[in-house]
């Protein structure tokens, strides 16, 4: 469970905060450019105050998810993922249960052999 919320906390500040705020920057600076370019043609200048502060929180973001990436680099977000090229033909998938190693998954494809398993604990 530990491992888990660990690896939400990671994907949250490394790669939801930062598209969220990509979004909500590209948002909002087209809304400013079309409301701009519209006030200008009534002669009233708007201040650029909010587009700065925007692009402040941006980088920020940006900046906090190398740092989070940074001291979290031992949680790992995806499976490890290992491909074979073998020359079989045929589909399948199996469970692998050895008490020695990590369990792992194994999915078996025409010329081609995927074994996903978990990270190992160090």
């Amino acid at each position: 469970m530990k491992k888990l919320i660990k690896s939400l906390i990671k994907i949250f500040f490394v790669i939801v905060m930062p598209l969220i705020s990509v979004a909500l920057l590209f948002t909002f600076t087209m809304a400013k450019a079309t409301t701009t370019v519209i006030n200008t043609l009534g002669a009233c200048v708007e201040e650029p105050f909010p587009i700065t502060g925007i692009v402040l929180i941006t980088v920020s973001t940006f900046i906090l998810a190398v740092i989070v990436s940074k001291y979290l680099h031992y949680v790992h977000m995806l499976p490890k993922v290992t491909i074979e090229f073998l020359p079989m033909v045929g589909v399948g998938m199996g469970f692998d249960k050895d008490f020695k190693r990590v369990p792992s998954v194994h999915i078996l494809l025409p010329l081609c052999a995927l074994e996903i398993t978990q990270h190992s604990k160090r």
